[in-house]
């Protein structure tokens, strides 16, 4: 990332577009062997074929919503510094009223809020489809992505796939889940490597 994305605070989460693949690209580039190893379960990018970049990009409405967060590095410059997304029953295991998430964040903007501000965006949009929770499979290993969930609401189970893994759920359709999406919108200081 360049120094003038670095320094800028202007930060905007919206639905990822086509025209995000070159940005995509350059930001998973960028990120750290730690911080790719939590999202993807390997310490490199993974080596996806063109057509699945191109449906990371174009994601079909009826089985994922995904979003990024992008900055301004110059006139007509943009990019991504952070993304996010909602897999819509991902699994056998999933029920119609479910759906994965999973975030990360450049790593120099880890610990600012910015995790947050990508979760208000996925728990709007569950709530906005209707459904009654969402989910993800967090490595007992990352023990800040643990901790940022549980300070949410979350409610930590056993992965059915792997009793090693957590699995870390937040219902939608409570009053909890108002006083969290409310506070989701405040900044916090709490959400470093923010990968499920």
């Amino acid at each position: 990332m360049s120094q003038t994305a670095k320094a800028s605070t202007a930060t905007h989460i919206r639905p990822i577009q086509a025209a995000d693949l070159t940005a995509l690209k350059a930001f998973l580039s960028e990120l750290s062997p730690g911080t790719l190893y939590f999202r993807f379960g390997r310490m490199s990018v993974p080596m996806l074929t063109q057509e699945q970049w191109h449906e990371l990009c174009e994601p079909h409405p009826q089985r994922c919503a995904q979003f990024v967060a992008t900055q301004i590095t110059g006139p007509g410059r943009y990019g991504i510094v952070g993304m996010a997304r909602l897999v819509f029953q991902s699994s056998d295991h999933d029920s119609p009223d479910s759906a994965e998430f999973s975030m990360v964040v450049a790593d120099h903007l880890q610990n600012q809020g910015l995790g947050r501000q990508l979760m208000h965006a996925l728990v709007g949009e569950a709530n906005r489809r209707g459904l009654t929770h969402i989910y993800g499979d967090v490595l007992p290993s990352n023990t800040t992505m643990l901790s940022f969930c549980k300070g949410l609401g979350f409610v930590s189970r056993a992965c059915p796939d792997d009793s090693r893994i957590h699995r870390m759920t937040l219902s939608i359709r409570t009053q909890k889940f108002k006083d969290v999406t409310a506070s989701m919108a405040a900044p916090d200081r709490g959400d470093a490597r923010l990968q499920a």
